[in-house]
């Protein structure tokens, strides 16, 4: 099976979506599939109308599990290989919300999109302070994100926004 079958590419408006097909593993992360992954994302990052990525169908992932979890519930889940129902992957946080049977995905995309409507510099900022913040001391993270803020705050998103609210009109974000 070539790279290209282990992630299908879509895109819906300004979301773009990589389906792991990786069933006959149950879309367990193998080098293969994570070469597969990383073209598909360089594909879309390199699409201007692409600003939200939704990865859907796959594992959480080994080294993923003990950062998301107690170490305790990590563990056995790692050890077990057991699998966990939705009701159970919400009550640990390891999923935002559970929706219908086959409609993960709309879901999924649905959010991107309101996601998407927002200014993306200030959307990519925010991203980048809360994923340092999960490491990173209060004092580090806002010196070690002082030159995106500025960007963020010298763009002409920035500016846009304001005038937009003042206009009455929904914004014509640039992302620059």
């Amino acid at each position: 099976m070539g790279d290209e079958a282990l992630a299908l590419v879509d895109r819906r408006d300004r979301v773009g979506i990589i389906t792991l097909s990786r069933p006959e593993a149950r879309n367990a992360i193998n080098s293969a599939i994570t070469v597969a992954i990383a073209d598909a994302i360089e594909a879309l990052e390199a699409d201007d109308n692409v600003w939200v990525l939704v990865i859907t169908g796959g594992a959480m992932g080994l080294e993923r599990l003990p950062r998301r979890l107690p170490p305790a519930i990590a563990m056995e889940l790692i050890l077990t290989g057991r699998a966990i129902d939705a009701s159970r992957a919400l009550e640990l946080g390891l999923i935002n919300r559970v929706v219908p049977r086959g409609s993960c995905v709309d879901a999924a995309v649905e959010l991107a999109q309101v996601v998407s409507e927002g200014a993306p510099l200030a959307v990519r900022y925010s991203k980048a302070v809360a994923r340092a913040s999960f490491s990173m001391g209060e004092e580090s993270v806002a010196t070690d994100l002082r030159d995106l803020r500025r960007a963020v705050f010298k763009s002409e998103d920035f500016r846009e926004g304001p005038r937009a609210f003042a206009e009455k009109r929904v914004p014509e974000w640039k992302g620059r």
